[in-house]
C-alpha cells in the first residue's frame, strides 16, 4: 500500500524500502489492523468533504454580498 501511494501508511514505517514480494490480498481483506485504516481514513475524508460545503456555502454567501 505503501508503493502505491496510499496517504498515511508511510508515516508508520520510517525505514521502508520498498521490495518484490508477493502480496496475499485475502489475508489483507481480513486483517483488522487494515480495516481500521481504511475506517479511519474514509472517516477523515468525510469530515473534510463536510467542512468544505461548508466553506463552500460561506463562499457562495460571501460572493453574493459582493455582487
Amino acid at each position: 500500500m505503501i508503493s502505491a501511494g496510499v496517504p498515511g501508511w508511510m508515516v508508520l514505517y520510517t525505514n521502508f524500502k520498498p521490495s518484490n514480494f508477493l502480496i496475499d490480498y485475502q489475508a489483507l481483506l481480513r486483517s483488522k489492523e487494515v480495516f481500521a485504516f481504511l475506517y479511519y481514513r474514509l472517516a477523515r475524508i468525510e469530515l473534510l468533504i463536510s467542512d468544505l460545503s461548508v466553506d463552500l456555502n460561506e463562499l457562495d454567501g460571501m460572493l453574493s454580498v459582493l455582487d
